[in-house]
């Protein structure tokens, strides 16, 4: 009879696969759709929710006019809050003119002043009648507590015959404080 060797001709059935690999096979195949639908719907979502984010962001973000309007608030409580000091250290140099009328001659006439506020220290340049006129108004100034070093300069003759002098002085700060 025939050898092994020899070629088969007729066809030998295909084996079966079981039944439960074939619904293993089904089941993950339908399982692969589903889960590659499910990532690309989460994407679509994830991209939304970030559109989203973004559009509430620039919402809450504040503007330029809102940041203008930050930085000049910021400015007026700074000031706000220095203005107590300045007022505190405040000089009322005023005072000092009333001071002068009190106590200048009637025949003297101050016709420049320099002030120092931080020396308490005031130059008057002026002009009078007479050499005595000019004692008179020395003697006041000297009698006057409030003044202290006081020095006399550039005594000359000026038209007219007035006699021009300066004056220098420093003032206690009471003068010049509330």
């Amino acid at each position: 009879m025939p050898k092994e060797d020899l070629v088969k001709i007729i066809p030998k059935p295909k084996p079966k696969i079981p039944a439960y690999l074939n619904f293993l096979f089904w089941f993950f195949l339908i399982l692969l759709i589903v889960l590659v639908g499910f990532y690309f719907f989460l994407e679509n979502r994830i991209s939304s929710f970030e559109q989203k984010r973004e559009e509430l962001e620039k919402e809450i973000a504040p503007s330029q006019n809102q940041r203008e309007l930050e930085e000049k608030i910021t400015s007026f409580s700074k000031k706000m809050s220095d203005f107590p000091k300045l007022l505190e250290n405040h000089k009322i140099t005023s005072n000092l003119f009333n001071f002068l009328k009190a106590i200048c001659h009637p025949k003297v006439q101050f016709t420049s002043l320099r002030l120092d506020v931080g020396e308490c220290q005031i130059s008057l340049f002026g002009k009078t009648e007479s050499f005595h006129t000019l004692g008179e108004q020395i003697l006041i100034l000297q009698k006057e507590k409030d003044i202290k070093g006081l020095e006399i300069s550039n005594i000359s003759f000026g038209q007219e015959g007035k006699v021009n002098f300066g004056l220098t002085f420093t003032f206690s700060k009471e003068l010049i404080e509330k």
